[in-house]
This record gives structure tokens, C-alpha cells and sequence, in this order.
């Protein structure tokens, strides 16, 4: 399919609606297709990581999976703490060669096994360790997702001053504002789908600090390629770029919102079932005659 006659819009546009439809089938087929799904980016975004940094592909490549995939067939087999131990073992071992040897090589792995490793590490254990994991993975992407979409259309339609023009020179302050906007209403509307222990007011809150935090991340991606005067990290998803350039705010988001359920799991816990609607509500509100009969 050729696709050089679609503006970049038009690209994103498509890129994105293809990509709507993936991600809904993979939480219709399950969690083991999400689990696989994640040891099959990380093995892609440590490749596009090499080629970023300017690293050796194979022997950087094969040396952070090797890392990653430990710390994550750990979390699998139900021992998070030793894949964590695994994980934090490979980025001190790759800060002490770079240390020892003063070579950029180790040190960039090191990010890498960071940057890439604990955003999967912490992505398989919401799945495999968290009773509502499938629902917080699934608000997380919602959240993310339209704060990109949102903060991309609002900024080219309304331009306005750059955010930060050296990292990152087509992100706008308009953008940033619609796209938390965007977001925290999608928070909100989520809210509703599932049974939550926050208010829906903390919610849209948390959801906005989400999608901030998310932001950051993409500027933190950019801010990395610049380093290394690198366009895009790929050329895999038409109209985006390669897997970080889709995936950066995510990468940063899940992390975090691991550690909070991990310090607080009640108050971030989701239930698997949907809530009532008020049909049901109503319903439940009018005794059964089995109800009556004890009354009298």
C-alpha cells in the first residue's frame, strides 16, 4: 500500500486508527497475548534503542535482552522481586563498566536497560500480580494515548508559543493544555466503566497527573534523540515514527502508577466488573416479593 500521496496527518490518522483496533484486540484475546505482546516490544524497542544511541546492534541488543527478558520471565514465573533484582543488577553492573572503562557504550545500556526494561517489568507485573491489572493497563493506554492525540491536534490547530523549541520544536503550550484537557476527560468518562476506591473527581486528577507525567516522558525521548541527532527512533509506524516514538509516554507512565499501587494497592484498585447502571440501580431499590413476604 502506498502511502508517500497521505499528508502526515492523514498518516498519523490512519497509523493510529490501525492501531485503536490492535490494542482492543489484544484485551479482547486476554492477558497472555498482552504478556507476549510486551516481550515482543521490548525486543524491538532495545534494537531501536542501538540504533539510536549509535550502539552496536547485535551485542548491545542481545546483552539487554538477555537482562530484560530475565527480569520479565521472573515476574511470569511469579518471583517480581528477583526479575526487579535482575533488572537493578544489570544497570549497576552497565554504570561500573562505564565508570571503570569511561566508555559512553555501557552507560547508554544502562539507560536503556531503565528505560525499556522497567516500563515492561512493571507492565507484566500489573498484569500477573494485580487483580485489576488488565483494567489499570487498559486506563493507562486510554489516558496516554488520547493525551497525544489530543495535545497533536489541538497544537497544529491553534499553534501557538513553542513548549520547549530545543527538545522538542512542534510541541506547543496549546498543545500541552488540550491534550491534559483531553485527557482528564477521558479519565473521567473511564471512571465510569469500572469500580474504583477514588472519587471521580481524585480520579480525573490522577489521570491529569498521568498524562502530565506522560508528557514528560515524550519530552524526555526527544530530548534523547536530540543528543544523538536522530529524527525518529524508527520508520515502523507510518505518520509516528518506531515503537518509542508511539509508546515514550507510556514507557513513563507505567512505572509510576506500578509504585503507587505497589505503596497503596487499595486506593488504586480497580474491579473487574462494570458497574450497575441505574437501570439496575432502580431495580435494586424495589424489594423482591420475597422481600414483601418477610416484612409482613
Amino acid at each position: 500500500m502506498q502511502l508517500d500521496h497521505l499528508t502526515t496527518f492523514q498518516k498519523r490518522s490512519l497509523s493510529s486508527a490501525l492501531m485503536i483496533f490492535f490494542v482492543a484486540a489484544l484485551f479482547l484475546m486476554g492477558t497472555s497475548a498482552l504478556q507476549i505482546c510486551l516481550f515482543v516490544l521490548a525486543g524491538t524497542m532495545s534494537f531501536e534503542w542501538t540504533k539510536i544511541c549509535k550502539l552496536p546492534v547485535k551485542q548491545t541488543a542481545l546483552a539487554m535482552l538477555s537482562i530484560i527478558y530475565g527480569a520479565m520471565y521472573a515476574v511470569v514465573s511469579g518471583r517480581a522481586m528477583l526479575g526487579f533484582g535482575v533488572l537493578f543488577f544489570g544497570m549497576s553492573l552497565s554504570i561500573f563498566l562505564s565508570w571503570f572503562s569511561w566508555h559512553s557504550l555501557f552507560l547508554w545500556g544502562a539507560a536503556g536497560l531503565l528505560y525499556i526494561g522497567l516500563p515492561c517489568f512493571s507492565g507484566l507485573w500489573l498484569l500477573t500480580s494485580v487483580e485489576s491489572g488488565l483494567w489499570i493497563l487498559l486506563w493507562i493506554i486510554v489516558v496516554v494515548s488520547v493525551n497525544d492525540m489530543a495535545a497533536y491536534v489541538v497544537g497544529s490547530w491553534l499553534k501557538g508559543p513553542k513548549l520547549i523549541e530545543r527538545i522538542s520544536p512542534g510541541k506547543t503550550w496549546t498543545g500541552l493544555v488540550g491534550g491534559l484537557a483531553a485527557a482528564t476527560l477521558a479519565g473521567g468518562l473511564f471512571y465510569f466503566l469500572v469500580q474504583s476506591n477514588l472519587t471521580v473527581q481524585s480520579f480525573m486528577k490522577f489521570s491529569c497527573v498521568l498524562a502530565l507525567w506522560a508528557s514528560i516522558g515524550d519530552l524526555f525521548e526527544s530530548k534523547i534523540k536530540r543528543i544523538h541527532e536522530v529524527k525518529d527512533s524508527g520508520q515502523l509506524i507510518p505518520g509516528h515514527g518506531g515503537i518509542f516514538d508511539r509508546l515514550d509516554g507510556i514507557l513513563f507512565a507505567l512505572p509510576l502508577v506500578a509504585l503507587l499501587i505497589a505503596l497503596w494497592p487499595e486506593t488504586f484498585s480497580f474491579r473487574t466488573e462494570m458497574k450497575k447502571s441505574t437501570s439496575e440501580v432502580i431495580l435494586d431499590t424495589i424489594p423482591s416479593d420475597s422481600q414483601k413476604e418477610e416484612t409482613k
